[in-house]
């Protein structure tokens, strides 16, 4: 065994004594105080920084035209309640919701409990963005802006709690399949919804397991809004654009990828998107089409599992062709693919498919959340197994014991055929592009998710408390 291939070896064992370790914890602790340690002390023993891909790849397309502002819809005015606005699914969805609701009749402001690129972003586009750290900032806010209804996106405890203290009606929305929540959160969610007059799931997935969860809730009550992306042109993935999106990404892994086939995972570091199982599944794929690499970006959630993401990459004679990138920027990334990849052990309605799909990627996805609508009958990708086991039974158990059995998860084969698949159909599948794009701007398009929200805040409508 050569020395890189003995280090890799030592670091993919000390990380899954740490997985072990971590994992025998309750999740409040996992996801808390032994988080915040690791993250820290991981980063002085392993400081490397991530490469980015920076935006610039592909001209932006004329905006879609947004509807015009009906007489017989009258304003709301609604408070969007979130967490940090920094970077994925659920800020990206804030984010549209905050834009495009005037042009719904809805004006919004967001409040969030802290600032970050999305927040950024959202003031340079002139939204109105509160910070409220605690219940007296929380409410503060409302008393300032008196909204009609307050719509609650993975919001803190004491956002919820002030909007409810006030009497104020809110609509909660709930984002994934949650296998962590505690039973005193399901409790106060229960509540919650029992007295809100719609709740919004973002999948039927998500509406089925919350409902299992909250028997005393109504299935009539609960609405599914699939998430939704901003439609894109053909000059989104022109020859123009694909090639210097390859220039950007070459640039940033260190490699000529011009004639590669590139499958992209756009995925936050973090247990749920079971990353070194992606990557597991990969090398196999990447022994038998040489073509084939992959490309993970996404911000630091967790870092062990960027040291476990990379020690799997670092024992492979494959490795080489697995690139892992920070934060970056997606519409570069997309342009440059030619298809997402998901290996999560659970979703809501990843936002990212919907962007892959909106630019005519097909997506390989593991059965999770949405993966199947996302899929359809095999038209717009393909559907693997879940890797912790059957989708609809999957929780913390059941992920617990497929992440110490990284090498052995169940879907490993069939994920590994279906990238050589891709590689193999990728002629096919670039000329399907405008195809599929056609297909996700009708069935996952923006409008009809900012229509959804805006039904269900108007529901609300003269309710108090």
């Amino acid at each position: 065994m050569a020395d890189g291939e003995l280090r890799a070896a030592i670091a993919g064992s000390a990380c899954t004594a740490l997985t072990v370790i971590v994992d025998a914890l309750p999740p409040a602790l996992r996801y808390g105080v032994a988080r915040r340690l690791l993250n820290v002390g991981l980063a002085a023993v392993a400081p490397r920084r991530l490469p980015v891909v920076p935006t610039g790849a592909a001209p932006t397309d004329p905006e879609h035209p947004r509807p015009d502002r009906k007489s017989d819809r009258p304003t709301l005015k609604c408070v969007l309640a979130t967490g940090r606005l920094g970077v994925g699914g659920v800020e990206s969805v804030v984010a549209t919701l905050a834009r495009e609701l005037p042009s719904w009749g809805v004006d919004a402001t967001v409040m969030c409990s802290g600032g970050g690129p999305t927040a950024d972003e959202l003031v340079r586009a002139g939204v109105t963005v509160l910070e409220a750290r605690d219940a007296v900032e929380a409410g503060r806010v409302l008393d300032s802006v008196a909204p009609d209804v307050v719509e609650l996106h993975n919001a803190p405890d004491h956002m919820t709690e002030a909007a409810t203290s006030r009497r104020i009606p809110v609509v909660p929305v709930v984002h994934n399949q949650e296998i962590h929540r505690p039973a005193v959160a399901w409790r106060a969610l229960a509540a919650m919804t029992e007295d809100a007059t719609v709740t919004v799931a973002v999948s039927e997935t998500v509406r089925q397991h919350h409902l299992h969860h909250l028997p005393g809730l109504s299935p009539a009550a609960v609405r599914v809004v699939p998430n939704g992306a901003p439609p894109a042109g053909p000059s989104q993935w022109s020859p123009d654009a694909r090639r210097r999106a390859r220039e950007l990404l070459s640039t940033a892994v260190g490699m000529d990828l011009t004639g590669a086939v590139v499958l992209l995972c756009l995925a936050r570091y973090d247990p749920q998107k079971n990353l070194p199982g992606l990557v597991v599944a990969f090398v196999d794929a990447a022994a038998r089409r040489d073509r084939l690499h992959l490309v993970v970006a996404g911000a630091t959630s967790d870092r062990l599992e960027v040291c476990r993401t990379e020690a799997v990459r670092r024992s492979h004679p494959q490795g080489g062709h697995v690139h892992l990138l920070d934060s970056s920027s997606a519409r570069t990334l997309l342009a440059a693919a030619d298809a997402l990849v998901l290996d999560s052990f659970f979703e809501g309605g990843p936002l990212v498919a919907a962007e892959a799909l909106m630019v005519g990627l097909p997506v390989v996805l593991a059965d999770a959340g949405a993966a199947v609508d996302f899929v359809g009958d095999g038209e717009r990708g393909i559907l693997v197994p879940n890797p912790a086991g059957r989708a609809g039974a999957v929780d913390d158990r059941r992920v617990r014991a497929a992440r110490r059995r990284v090498a052995r998860q169940r879907n490993r084969a069939a994920l590994t055929d279906a990238l050589v698949e891709v590689h193999d159909d990728a002629d096919l599948w670039a000329a399907r592009r405008g195809e599929i794009a056609a297909q996700a701007a009708e069935l996952f398009g923006m409008n009809a998710m900012v229509a959804g929200h805006a039904a269900a805040l108007r529901a609300t409508r003269g309710r108090k408390g």
